[in-house]
């Protein structure tokens, strides 16, 4: 299963130590610009066992403790700036270099070993911390871990199904001045990668910008194309309904009925009693040509002969 903790952000952790543990190595400071030997020591172990200081570079540079060097009371010098830049290894390995660590110090030491182990790895395997840090069980790495979050120094998950710890965040530690340009170079590769990132995202959004564009402009005229086959298409529609549906009038008989002339009783003038009749021509769907089209106009109505000869087919 998971255990899921609240990862901090650096703002957070960096407001919890400007609450907390930079007032406390404020107070050590002070105290260490008057002390002198065995109470300088005592100081020293005191700073080395508190569990909510865990910067040490602040201690280092005051002039009292460099002094330390090349005396009786180098090894608690030693003891501090292993504190600072090393981790439990170390220790185990050169014990008689520093002083005898006690129960909190060693508890202490050990955290600050999984720091630089978590800086490292992102995935760590529980054999591996315990092995290197000479713990019992899981129980006691548990808590070596949960405490660590409690302190704001690191935010992780405790896979116990994989057996793995998995890292999100680590909170910083001292570093030597002459490991500064190993940090400037990975800095510096941190920052091409980003730059190179940057142009990448710059250039994917030009083309999908570009493409966006160009969808714009073929909806434009895929639009003005179909209005256009719209509008031709309804001005041919009512032409035609011109064409193909004339109505035609005819006033007074149809030539040849019951011996009548064109306009009946044979005469050359209209018959107002004989009527008139309208002849609808509807050739929507015949092909047809056009062969004639006389028209004249009389003083009662407009004629219209339209003469249709249909196609062969």
């Amino acid at each position: 299963c998971f255990f899921f903790f609240k990862q901090k952000t650096a703002y957070e952790m960096q407001r919890g130590l400007v609450g907390s543990e930079m007032c406390i190595r404020d107070r050590y400071s002070v105290l260490a610009k008057s002390a002198k030997g065995k109470s300088l020591e005592t100081l020293i172990s005191t700073i080395l066992s508190d569990s909510e200081v865990w910067i040490f570079g602040e201690a280092l540079e005051m002039e009292n403790i460099k002094n330390l060097k090349g005396t009786p009371s180098e090894p608690h010098l030693r003891a501090l700036e292993l504190f600072a830049y090393s981790n439990y290894m170390e220790y185990k390995q050169n014990k008689k270099n520093y002083i005898e660590l006690n129960a909190s110090q060693l508890k202490k030491l050990k955290m600050l070993t999984l720091l630089e182990l978590a800086t490292k790895e992102k995935t760590i395997a529980y054999g591996k911390i315990m092995s290197l840090l000479e713990l019992t069980d899981v129980r006691e790495l548990e808590d070596m871990v949960i405490a660590g979050i409690y302190n704001n120094l690191l935010g992780c998950r405790l896979d116990n199904k994989q057996q793995q710890l998995i890292v999100e965040y680590v909170a910083s530690r001292d570093f030597k001045m002459e490991d500064a340009p190993k940090l400037f170079g990975q800095l510096e590769k941190w920052l091409s990668h980003v730059e190179a990132v940057e142009k990448k995202l710059e250039s994917t959004l030009k083309g999908i910008s570009s493409k966006m564009e160009e969808a714009a402009n073929r909806r434009i005229k895929v639009r003005e194309a179909a209005d256009s086959a719209q509008a031709k298409a309804l001005s041919e529609a009512d032409q035609q309904r011109m064409i193909f549906q004339p109505q035609m009038q005819y006033h007074g008989g149809i030539g040849g009925m019951g011996g009548m002339g064109a306009f009946g009783h044979g005469g050359n003038r209209p018959d107002p009693d004989y009527g008139h009749q309208t002849l609808t021509l509807n050739l929507q769907n015949q092909p047809v040509s056009y062969t004639h089209l006389r028209a004249h106009e009389t003083s009662l109505h407009l004629v219209c002969r339209l003469l249709l000869e249909k196609k062969k087919t």
